[in-house]
């Protein structure tokens, strides 16, 4: 746990906040005007949220350059850490991205859309599921995608410097820990999978496995978007792996 306290900007980005002892997380009102791209032909003008992430997603699938993994070799300092606004930028539309691609599936889950169940089946190796369980789920990720705050792990934090961890999150589920610079070494959707990731975290999927401290399993790695079989590495049930729920999310989107 963080000994320090933090504050929650517009981005869901944590800052440390140095104006008193409290340990709160606070939420600070949205800036007038960020300075994000406009929406071309956008009937807000381009001024509202929606449209300025879009156009921020836009931005970064066009221009992305992973940051060098190389920036932890002989590390020191504190554990938390701030943001660059390069950073913050990346992640505002990363966590865009997530949040449609989640709600992209919830609404084919609404509409009782028959490939759902078939996915599902296959990615989670079983013969049957209840696609209401699977509806609430997918909406209680998408619920920590839109309020979750995130925090910055520095090299020196402990967890962030366990060999490929890209981000965590906190035991009390009160947060996800994005890990700099290893989150920002990865491309566009390795940060989204592993956003979708930690949100199913903190919804609780795997709180079993979790609290008897049983070691977590991974769908194989990828570095794109493949879903012939992208949990066929594990065995058994694995509608309480957060992986393949990040899976799941992302291959429904997809109808891959």
């Amino acid at each position: 746990m963080r000994s320090a306290t933090y504050a929650t900007d517009w981005a869901g980005v944590i800052k440390p906040d140095h104006s008193g002892d409290s340990r709160r997380a606070i939420r600070l009102s949205q800036p007038s005007a960020p300075s994000l791209m406009s929406k071309s032909g956008c009937a807000c003008g381009g001024g509202c949220g929606q449209c300025q992430e879009q156009s921020l997603l836009r931005e970064q699938r066009q221009g992305y350059q992973p940051e060098p993994i190389d920036l932890c070799i002989g590390a020191t300092g504190p554990a938390s850490c701030e943001f660059t606004e390069r950073q913050r930028r990346v992640l505002s539309a990363v966590r865009y991205d997530a949040r449609s691609i989640t709600a992209r599936v919830l609404s084919a889950l609404s509409r009782d859309d028959p490939y759902m169940a078939t996915l599902a089946r296959r990615i989670f190796q079983v013969s049957s599921i209840d696609m209401e369980t699977v509806a609430d789920t997918v909406a209680g990720v998408l619920d920590k995608l839109r309020n979750i705050p995130l925090s910055c792990g520095s090299c020196t934090d402990d967890t962030c410097n366990s060999a490929g961890t890209m981000a965590y999150t906190m035991s009390d589920l009160s947060s996800v820990v994005i890990c700099q610079p290893r989150f920002f070494s990865r491309n566009l959707v390795q940060q989204r999978r592993t956003m979708i990731h930690e949100c199913a975290h903190a919804f609780g999927i795997d709180a079993t496995r979790a609290s008897l401290g049983q070691a977590e399993s991974y769908c194989r790695e990828d570095s794109g978007v493949q879903c012939a079989d992208p949990c066929g590495n594990l065995t058994g049930d694995l509608r309480q792996n957060v992986d393949a729920w990040a899976r799941f999310i992302e291959c429904a989107a997809f109808r891959s």
